[in-house]
């Protein structure tokens, strides 16, 4: 299962993931930011598709579903930060390793680094009230 913003909706991205199999969900033009009143109460209409319905009409027709707009939904949560801290704040914009286990095991430094950091902040912010007191009066 796939979920994409608008930019990557096209008919020839909507038939390659057909030829594979793929459950995508393309987002066909812009959405409104509101949830109409119909939604909320439970009392908008199915509307009925062609069999004639060109893919964009499908894909917008399995948006509108509430499968898929609980699926579609999902992109909002989103790990797109973390690679922008990463990449902004901590300056990893490359590989120095070359191979996959070596790249890899960049990799997992990078992240360990990241997740210190992170713990760091949010111990020093007193936003981790999960850790034991003791360990968080000590930072």
């Amino acid at each position: 299962m796939r979920t994409r913003t608008e930019s990557y909706y096209s008919e020839a991205n909507i038939g390659g993931c057909e030829e594979r199999g793929a459950d995508a969900y393309l987002a066909v033009g812009k959405q409104s930011h509101g949830i109409a009143l119909e939604t909320i109460l439970g009392t908008a209409p199915e509307s009925e598709l062609s069999e004639t319905a060109s893919a964009k009409e499908r894909m917008a027709h399995k948006l509108k579903s509430p499968a898929g707009a609980e699926l579609y939904g999902l992109r909002k949560q989103t790990v797109e930060p973390v690679f922008g801290i990463i990449k902004q704040c901590m300056r990893f914009r490359q590989f120095l390793m070359r191979g996959k286990e070596n790249v890899a095991g960049e990799w997992n430094l990078v992240c360990t680094a990241y997740n210190l950091k992170r713990t760091f902040n949010l111990i020093r912010s007193g936003a981790a009230t999960a850790l034991p007191t003791d360990l968080a009066e000590s930072a």
